[in-house]
Order: structure tokens, then C-alpha cells, then sequence
């Protein structure tokens, strides 16, 4: 009789946004799928701090304090302690899931390619306008190690079929090498009204733009529409809502986000925007959906992602959504999304006053929505683990 796989899976780096649901989703669901192999699973201490599982004992969760302190000692524990750890306890199959594999991996290697930020054109033409010369040295060594990653790696993972062919322009290496996942989506419930920090007044109109702060999430090309459909087309009670407090979110002070945010705010005081954008930060899951139950429309505006779990959560509420029309959003909205083109404001306000004064009822999206169940992106991760 075989004994059972030991599987070491490695997320350490991740504390927020989707790479949390991910992690989150993934362990939840991981009993329910994998019912005989061990995994050794490390997270940020954050993380394993604050997420309650209620996990079979092969199932271990484990933390690194020395791996968060920095980006030299992340180098250090996942280059030299990880590999170490591997040979130590006899791991079969390292599942690297937070984008960066190990440079040595004494076992099979599968790794989880999680940001195509390394290779999007509109992207990088951004990064040099928005951003000092040190962050683009620091994109530079992201792309290196990504391709390193990608020719040591057994198995490279992406989480739609887009990513697989935005990487495979850049770096040629066998079909059989790579392999899709979509991610899951599972339905949890809103808070009430009464926990909301804001209030949606009567005669409000709300568009919601459901991410965090990251330089391709497009927040200025949105600003300039917002001014365009408050000024020029006379909807006085528009508001934006951002899951972004550009004062309090900690995270934004961090690499090119601190230079991003400050142009951010001087942008949406030149537009005279204070008074339109309902800066919420960062929120519970629950204050989300609740948020995204209250829209009118829902913004989706970013120019490059992997996949882009709020817009599946927007697909869960049927309301109107307004998307840059990148090949990415297309496979995920599919016909269910208005387009606009990512970098026009005038055709995102266009869009924005189409979908704002829009009497037809959006199509049904539960179809699209059946894509993306973790039990079936974790059925994928098996096979691909496991060598089918």
C-alpha cells in the first residue's frame, strides 16, 4: 500500500487582498477534496493568527516570523530554509502558491503564477510614468525571478487561460508544462445596515470599485469619468465607493504605492472630487458584498489581472458592471459586462451613463458563475500535484 503524499504548500507572503481569499478558500476546502495526503502548509503569521480552521490533524498550518521581515529575509528562508525543510521531512510535492517558487526543489515543483504584473504592456508603460526609477528595478528583478521560476518549475499553474498566454508570449517552454485553474467562489453572507460605516442617502447613486490600491487598478482613469459624469452629463448624486482610505490603509505607503496615492489625492482634489468618493479602506468580506448589494453600478477598471475575485462577487449580485475591455475581464464577464476602453475616461463615463440609465435587466450570470467553485480548482491543483 502507498503511503501518502506529503505535500508542502507555501503562501507565506500573503496577508491580504486576494491572495487572503485564496489561502482562505483553498484550506477551507482542502479536507473536503483531499481526504489521505499529508500537507505541511505555511502562511503569513497574520494569517494563521486570524483565520480559524477546523483542519484534520495531517492538515498542519504552519508561519515564518523570519520570512515577513523583510524582502532579503523572504530570499533567505525560500531559497535555503525551505528546501532544507523539504529533504528534512521528506516532501514529495512542493506546491509553491504565492507566485515565487524555490530555486532548488529537492521534489517536483508546482508553482502558482499569481501576478501577470511582470508582463502587461499597459502596465509597464504605467509603471514608468506613475513611479520612481527604484520600483522599476524592483519590477525588473520580479520578472527575473518569475522566469527563472518558470524554467525550474515541473508545473506552472495560472489561474485563467489568459495568464497562460500572457506569460507564454514572453517565455516559450512546452505546452505540457503549463495548466489553468479558475479559482472558486463561495457565497457568504453581508452584514446589515446598521454595521456599514456609511449610510447611501436617498436619491444617491452609487458606483462601487471593489479592489484595493495597486498602480493597475486604473483609479485615475476613474477619477477623470467620475468628473465627466458628475460635470458634463449633470448626475449631482453620484458616488464613488472605494475600498481604499488613502490615509489609514497601511499598506499604501509601501514601494510605488506611497507615490501612487499621493498623485491619487491631488488628482481627485484638481477634478474637485472630495465630496463624490467614499473612501471606506479596507473592509470585511461582509461589508463588501453588503456594499456591492447596494450599488447602481458596479466599476471594474483594472488593466491586468490574473483573475479578479470582485468581479466574480460582482457577477453573484446581477447588477450592472462597467469593465476595461482586457483580455482577462472578457473571460471572466464574459457578455455580461459593459466595455469601455481601459484607458479612455470620456468611454468609461460613456459606459458608466449607459449602465447608470439602463432599463434592460442584465443577463442571467449564474452560468458563468458555476465556472468557479473551489472544489473544482482544487481537484485541478490535485491533478496537476499529482502528476495526471
Amino acid at each position: 500500500m502507498k503511503r501518502p503524499k506529503r505535500i508542502l504548500m507555501e503562501m507565506v507572503g500573503t496577508s491580504v487582498g486576494g491572495g487572503r481569499t485564496y489561502i482562505r478558500h483553498f484550506v477551507r476546502t482542502l479536507p473536503e477534496v483531499d481526504k489521505t495526503n499529508e500537507w505541511f502548509i505555511f502562511v503569513h503569521p497574520k494569517v494563521k493568527e486570524e483565520e480559524k480552521w477546523n483542519l484534520p490533524p495531517r492538515i498542519m498550518i504552519l508561519t515564518s516570523h523570519f520570512a515577513v521581515k523583510s524582502i532579503f529575509h523572504r530570499l533567505i528562508w525560500q531559497h535555503l530554509y525551505l528546501p532544507l525543510f523539504i529533504i528534512l521531512n521528506r516532501i514529495d510535492v512542493l506546491f509553491s502558491a504565492g507566485h515565487f517558487g524555490t530555486l532548488y526543489a529537492p521534489c517536483r515543483q508546482v508553482v502558482l503564477l499569481r501576478n501577470s504584473s511582470s508582463f502587461g504592456p499597459r502596465y509597464l508603460m504605467r509603471l514608468l510614468k506613475w513611479t520612481p526609477i527604484k520600483d522599476n528595478l524592483e519590477l525588473f528583478f520580479h520578472r527575473l525571478l518569475t522566469l527563472l521560476n518558470i524554467r525550474l518549475a515541473d508545473v506552472i499553474l495560472t489561474p485563467t487561460k489568459t495568464m497562460r498566454d500572457i506569460v507564454g508570449a514572453y517565455y516559450r517552454i512546452p505546452r505540457k508544462k503549463w495548466a489553468y485553474a479558475y479559482y472558486g467562489y463561495a457565497s457568504e453572507p453581508a452584514c446589515d445596515d446598521k454595521s456599514l460605516p456609511i449610510r447611501k442617502q436617498p436619491g444617491e447613486k452609487w458606483l462601487v470599485y471593489p479592489t484595493l490600491l495597486t498602480l493597475y487598478k486604473n483609479f485615475d482613469t476613474v477619477f477623470r469619468a467620475i468628473e465627466k459624469v458628475i460635470n458634463q452629463h449633470a448626475i449631482q448624486h453620484l458616488r464613488l465607493v472605494i475600498f481604499v482610505d488613502f490615509e489609514r490603509d497601511e499598506y499604501i505607503h509601501n514601494h510605488e504605492l506611497s507615490h501612487l496615492h499621493k498623485k491619487l489625492i491631488s488628482l481627485a482634489s484638481c477634478l474637485g472630487l472630495q465630496e463624490s468618493i467614499l473612501p471606506l479602506g479596507m473592509c470585511p468580506r461582509s461589508t463588501l458584498i453588503r456594499v456591492l448589494a447596494l450599488s447602481d453600478v458596479i466599476i471594474w477598471a483594472s488593466i491586468l489581472e490574473s483573475f479578479g475575485y470582485p468581479m466574480v462577487e460582482a457577477l453573484a449580485q446581477e447588477r450592472n458592471i462597467v469593465a476595461a475591455d482586457t483580455p482577462v475581464n472578457r473571460e471572466i464577464l464574459g457578455d455580461t459586462a459593459s466595455y469601455f476602453k481601459p484607458l479612455d475616461p470620456t468611454d468609461c463615463a460613456d459606459k458608466i451613463i449607459e449602465a447608470l440609465t439602463s432599463t434592460t435587466q442584465r443577463q442571467d450570470s449564474n452560468t458563468l458563475i458555476s465556472r468557479f467553485t473551489w472544489q473544482e480548482h482544487l481537484r485541478r491543483v490535485m491533478e496537476v500535484v499529482k502528476g495526471k
